[in-house]
């Protein structure tokens, strides 16, 4: 009977290592180019902020902070695909259901450019030491998409 018992242990051990390598392997930070983008996807736009102010060097920072708010967000945009905003707006899936994606939906931002935009003038107002006032800016986007709503229709 000594040496069932024993068998059994040395079968729980076994497994229990096997366990911990799974559990290691399934909570390991992923390590491929895709999967370690996926894995820094904001929920908030002050995660999205804190992981820009980590990606950037001071001296780009400081390169951003000298244009003024409304530069900065053109400068953002600028480039069509090659943007810095269309970089962030295709890694962090701004497109389709996410983390982010799902907070600004919750405060009724659908379009990924608005998210962007709110997402980079926070940046530029956190960089440059300015609250970021992020439920005043998703107010501001909401109005005037509500203007273009009531906007009369040219066709008709």
């Amino acid at each position: 009977m000594g040496s069932t018992l024993s068998c059994n242990k040395g079968s729980f051990i076994l497994l229990m290592h096997l366990i911990c390598i799974c559990l290691l392997f399934f909570l390991a930070e992923p390590t491929s180019g895709k999967d370690r983008d996926q894995a820094h996807v904001p929920a908030t736009v002050h995660q999205a902020v804190f992981y820009l102010d980590g990606k950037y060097s001071e001296s780009k920072k400081n390169e951003m902070k000298s244009l003024n708010e409304n530069d900065f967000v053109r400068f953002a945009f600028s480039g069509d695909d090659d943007s810095m905003a269309m970089r962030y707006i295709n890694e962090w899936n701004l497109w389709s259901a996410g983390p982010i994606n799902t907070y600004f939906n919750r405060n009724n931002i659908s379009h990924p450019f608005d998210m962007a935009e709110i997402i980079f003038r926070s940046f530029h107002r956190y960089i440059n030491q300015q609250p970021m006032h992020i439920r005043q800016q998703i107010e501001d986007i909401q109005i005037n998409w509500e203007k273009v709503r009531n906007l009369p229709d040219n066709g008709q």
